[in-house]
């Protein structure tokens, strides 16, 4: 058996490798306080915009907005359940909300993306 060990793997053209056969997430992100991400592939950058609202950019954008999103977001007290909302969906970054069952905005403690899709 071969073992192939490689720390950036690109396409001949010198961008992101287009992963064949595979469903590979191409972006994920946890976030435990706010816009500090504590881990995280393919993300440049996350935004606070203000309560609740976040923006998410990534290092190696989309071939389109055609690409599947898992949002998942909690409050850590336990005391409220929080959802999340698309504000706007881009190639190179996803903005999105997090609430209140009685829909008004809140950070959450606990804030997790995963994508799948074509890189650009």
């Amino acid at each position: 058996m071969s073992t192939l060990k490689a720390d950036t793997i690109q396409s001949t053209g010198g961008g992101a490798a287009t992963l064949t056969k595979q469903a590979a997430s191409k972006v994920f992100l946890l976030s435990n306080a706010g816009a500090a991400a504590s881990a995280s592939l393919n993300v440049s950058s996350m935004t606070d915009n203000g309560t609740g609202d976040y923006t998410t950019t990534f290092s190696n954008a989309f071939g389109s907005v055609n690409y599947a999103h898992c949002l998942s977001a909690s409050k850590e007290t336990g005391d409220v359940t929080v959802g999340t909302n698309i504000v706007s969906r881009l190639a190179g970054s996803l903005r999105n909300e997090c609430g209140r069952d009685d829909s008004t905005l809140t950070d959450s403690g606990s804030f997790c993306i995963s994508m799948f899709g074509d890189l650009a």
